[in-house]
């Protein structure tokens, strides 16, 4: 009698699935893997047909999310496998908003020390912006209640999920969420973002107003934002922020926001920073140019005005920030 495959090895089974060159072979052993009772092997399964892009079993993930929202605690504990083929879904271009309705509300509390969390704050996040990709009419309705949700990350996959739907009816929505008190600096960032895809124009003052009137986790989060979006007009922003309002605390953000936009004007700036600013900006200069460590001519760039510079707090920075 042969013994039954454990779980490492359906998971290494599988895993190998990531080279097959096989469409048949792929697809089936794939297949096999979405409709395994453990939730483990189903969720790699769904990960491995997202990355490969293997369409023919969209219809296969979106009709087997319904077992795992069955007794989900004994089914799939922690929701590794709804999230993982929601998230599959999204990657395959699945419009059936069906699939995401099922699982846009679904909350799932399980024990651990000291009390309970809701392990499905991802799912629902990740539901919304399916239901929007989908172009379901009611998709802000749903996307409204999702930006009251008690979760960080539901929040934050709602603000995803506006930018997503587009058009004008979402940009209230956001600009509400953060009006009433959003205090968590990733659902921030988040909203921001999606007021500046859906219009970059209109929305531009709303985000910058945060750089120097609340909170400082709302300044880092508009600074974060700003970066991210890469907007040419955003340099210009960021750089009178870090000069003339910045709190000590919170420059480094902005500096990294800075780096982050990628265009050759703030990294000019950056460079200058580090040869001749202050002491302690020219280190978290450093810091924020850190990110571009691969890169041959910027970190040349860097290390020749730390030499120019001779300040040794400066040049130890450079050596441990980008050293090979």
């Amino acid at each position: 009698m042969s013994k039954t495959p454990g779980l490492e090895e359906k998971l290494a089974k599988l895993a190998n699935l990531r080279q097959e060159m096989n469409p048949q072979l792929l697809a089936d052993g794939l297949r096999a893997g979405l409709a395994d009772k453990s939730p483990h092997v189903a969720a790699l399964a769904a990960k491995i047909a997202g990355e490969r892009e293997v369409k023919e079993l969209a219809e296969t993930m979106a009709g087997g999310l319904a077992r795992f929202l069955r007794d989900p605690l004994k089914t799939d504990k922690g929701c590794g496998a709804k999230t993982a083929i929601i998230e599959a879904l999204g990657r395959l271009g699945w419009d059936d908003a069906e699939v995401y309705l099922q699982g846009i509300t679904h909350v799932q509390m399980e024990p651990v020390f000291g009390g309970k969390v809701d392990t499905a704050a991802e799912l629902r996040g990740m539901c919304g912006q399916g239901l929007a990709m989908s172009g379901h009419r009611r998709a802000l309705v749903f996307l409204a209640e999702l930006l009251a949700d008690k979760e960080p990350a539901a929040r934050a996959g709602a603000a995803r999920a506006v930018a997503l739907a587009g058009g004008e009816g979402g940009a209230p929505l956001l600009r509400l969420r953060v009006r009433c008190g959003e205090e968590d600096s990733a659902v921030l960032v988040e909203i921001f973002l999606a007021l500046l895809a859906i219009d970059a124009q209109e929305s531009l003052d709303f985000v910058t107003g945060f750089l120097r009137v609340g909170s400082a986790t709302a300044a880092e989060a508009a600074a974060l934002a700003l970066g991210q979006s890469r907007q040419e007009k955003a340099f210009e922003v960021l750089r009178e922020w870090v000069e003339k309002w910045a709190d000590p605390q919170v420059r480094p953000t902005g500096l990294l926001a800075l780096a982050m936009l990628r265009q050759e004007a703030a990294l000019a700036y950056l460079v200058s920073l580090v040869a001749e600013g202050p002491k302690a900006t020219a280190v978290e200069a450093v810091a924020a140019l850190a990110m571009y460590q691969a890169d041959e001519q910027l970190r040349k760039r860097v290390q020749d005005a730390a030499a120019q510079r001779g300040e040794p707090r400066v040049t130890a920075e450079v050596a441990e920030k980008f050293r090979k």
